[in-house]
C-alpha cells in the first residue's frame, strides 16, 4: 500500500502522545504521510502562525484527512480507531466499551510533561527551554494581532505545567499517582492477553506508549508486577510496535538524520543539537510536544 496524500500526521518522534497516533493509525494499517515539527529550536515550528492556526494549542500531534483537521490525540484516537480501514479498536460491547475507556482515561490523567520535566534530570535544562519557547511565543504574539488570544492561551499554558513541574511535592504525587496506576494495571491484566476482553483495542495502543515511557523515565515499571511485564512482553513483540516506532529510550541515531536532512545544518550543530535530545528538552519528549 503507498503512503496517502490526503491522511498528514504532523508530528515528532520522540512525543508521547505522537506516539499514541503513530500506534493507533499502525494497527489499523493506514498509511499516511510523515511531516515533523518541533517544538523547540531552532525554529520552534510548532508555534509558528501557520501551525497555531493548524493546532491553537502548537501541540503535536495533529492528523489532517481530507481536509479534517483533528488536534488532539485523544481525538485522533478515536477518530482512527473507529472511522478509518475496516475492522475497530473500539468493541461495540457497551460493557467491554465502557472497561476500554476506562483504561484510556486513567493513562490520559497521568500529566506526561511535569512528569518528564519535573525530574531532576530536565528541572534545570527544562526551565530555561521553556523560557526560551516564552520568549517566542511572546514574539509571535506582538506580530500576530489577529491571534493574541491563541498565544496568551498557549503561554498560559506554558506557564501553568512550569509552575507544576518545579512543585517537588506535586511531582512526588505524581509519582505516587503513577505507580498505584501501574499496580491497578498488573492486577486488572492477570489472566488477561490484552487490557479489554479478548481482542487489541485502543487500550492497548494507550497503556503499550504508556508503559514504554516509564522505562525511557526509570520509573521500573515491571518491578513486582509480572501480569503487567507479561502483557507488555506481547505487545512489543506485535509488528506495530517497531513500526509505529515506539520510544523505550532516547534515539539521537534517529534524529539527527532528520536534523540534517530538514534544517541543513552543520554536522556539528546537529550534534550539538542531538545532545539537547538525549536530554529530552528539543522536541519536547514530556508529552503532547509541548
Amino acid at each position: 500500500m503507498t503512503i496517502n496524500d490526503d491522511i498528514l500526521l504532523y508530528s515528532v518522534p520522540p512525543s508521547f502522545y505522537s506516539q499514541i497516533a503513530r500506534l493507533a493509525l499502525t494497527e489499523k494499517g493506514v498509511k499516511y504521510r510523515k511531516i515533523i515539527v518541533a517544538p523547540g529550536p531552532p525554529n520552534y515550528e510548532t508555534y509558528q502562525p501557520w501551525y497555531m492556526r493548524l493546532n491553537p494549542m502548537g501541540t503535536v500531534p495533529t492528523l489532517v484527512v481530507n481536509g479534517k483537521v483533528i488536534d488532539d490525540s485523544r481525538m485522533i484516537l478515536n477518530f482512527s480507531g473507529q472511522e478509518l480501514q475496516s475492522h475497530t479498536l473500539f468493541p461495540s460491547e457497551e460493557a467491554l466499551l465502557a472497561d476500554v475507556e476506562n483504561w484510556i482515561e486513567e493513562a490520559y490523567q497521568i500529566p506526561e510533561r511535569e512528569l518528564a520535566y519535573g525530574s531532576e534530570k530536565l528541572k534545570k535544562l527544562g526551565a530555561i527551554t521553556n523560557r526560551k519557547r516564552l520568549k517566542i511565543l511572546r514574539k509571535y504574539r506582538s506580530r500576530q494581532t489577529d491571534m493574541k488570544e491563541i498565544y496568551d492561551n498557549k503561554i498560559a499554558d506554558i506557564e501553568s505545567f512550569m509552575q507544576n513541574a518545579s512543585n517537588t511535592k506535586h511531582f512526588e504525587a505524581i509519582q505516587k499517582a503513577i505507580h498505584q496506576k501501574l499496580d491497578w494495571a498488573n492486577q486488572a491484566l492477570s489472566g488477561r492477553e490484552f487490557c479489554c476482553g479478548k481482542t487489541y483495542s485502543a487500550a492497548d495502543v494507550v497503556w503499550t506508549v504508556t508503559v514504554a515511557r516509564q522505562v525511557m523515565l526509570g520509573n521500573k515499571p515491571f518491578e513486582g508486577r509480572p501480569y503487567l511485564e507479561a502483557w507488555y512482553a506481547r505487545m512489543k513483540a506485535r509488528p506495530s510496535y517497531r513500526q509505529a516506532d515506539v520510544w523505550e529510550r532516547f534515539k539521537p541515531e534517529v534524529m539527527l538524520p532528520i536534523l540534517l536532512w530538514k534544517y541543513k545544518w552543520s554536522l556539528l550543530v546537529a550534534l550539538t543539537l542531538v545532545t539537547l535530545i538525549t536530554l529530552g528538552l528539543i522536541f519536547g519528549f514530556g508529552g503532547s510536544g509541548i
